[in-house]
């Protein structure tokens, strides 16, 4: 599509690449909307094949899957992404740009190949999802909708948020593994449950805020061998299962943003041993 407003719909089903060519093949919204609302039988694994989107949004009803490595979904501007269904990459397969979105359904899986957003888009989760980190995953912003529920389960990787977490109106966010917050996190009346895990947040003045207090797991203040200094401020009430401020050559600090916020630690507070202030 080369003209901003125009748009294609297939209710029909999808075979991309149906002769299993060696060669390039691209499907390319651009500035238009693409709704891919029936089937998707076949994704050729032979050549490169290639789903494009500038400004424009692309839509997905059934699950997609980047299985090999000639298949990409290439964002080249700030465009948004509608996976109304499962979402899986084994590949690395996904190229972000500043400004994009891409909003998340159902499931988002990440096996084969570490992934990273390269410190650029936003992603929204919607209605009940999980996130699984088979492989380390690196994103940017993320939002959990308004009344969606979304559970980080306990994978072989790494999760971690570069940008900010927000927490929406009605939404719960269900951590069964350890992650990394490198931003702010915004509590707008949603829930954070969590077991026996840990969240670090490991921002350089970052804060905990919103329109609603949270209750945490154990929070740590940096990661032991971060190359920043934490400067974490609280401006909500907060309630946390144990307090870790880890040994860092950076310094690692906590404030209250006023007098009238509280810190609550049920269990343990644990000072590691800094080469630095902590």
């Amino acid at each position: 599509i080369i003209a901003n407003g125009n748009t294609l719909t297939v209710t029909g089903d999808l075979d991309f690449n149906a002769g299993n060519k060696n060669s390039t093949y691209t499907i390319d919204a651009g500035p238009g909307d693409m709704y891919f609302n029936g089937t998707f039988s076949h994704w050729s694994t032979s050549g490169t094949t290639n789903f494009k989107v500038g400004t424009g949004s692309l839509n997905f009803t059934p699950a997609i899957s980047i299985a090999n490595s000639g298949q990409h979904i290439i964002f080249t501007d700030g465009g948004t992404i509608n996976f109304n269904s499962n979402f899986s990459d084994a590949q690395n397969g996904m190229t972000f740009y500043s400004g994009c979105i891409v909003n998340f359904h159902g499931n988002y899986t990440i096996t084969g190949s570490n992934i990273t957003w390269g410190g650029v888009g936003t992603a929204n989760f919607y209605g009940t999802g999980t996130i699984t980190d088979t492989k380390n995953i690196i994103m940017n912003d993320v939002n959990i909708m308004g009344s969606a529920n979304t559970t980080l389960t306990n994978g072989a990787g790494t999760f971690t948020v570069k940008g900010n977490f927000t927490l929406n109106n009605s939404s719960t966010f269900t951590m069964n593994d350890n992650w990394e917050l490198d931003g702010n996190l915004t509590n707008n009346g949603g829930t954070l449950s969590a077991g026996a895990v840990t969240l670090t947040m490991n921002g350089n003045y970052a804060t905990i805020g919103g329109t609603a207090n949270i209750n945490l797991p154990t929070l740590q203040i940096g990661v032991t061998s971060g190359s920043i200094d934490a400067t974490i401020t609280i401006n909500r009430n907060t309630t946390a299962t144990a307090l870790v401020m880890s040994s860092s050559t950076h310094n690692r600090t906590l404030t209250l943003g006023s007098s009238s916020i509280t810190l609550t630690i049920t269990g343990n507070l644990t000072f590691n041993q800094p080469s630095r202030s902590s």
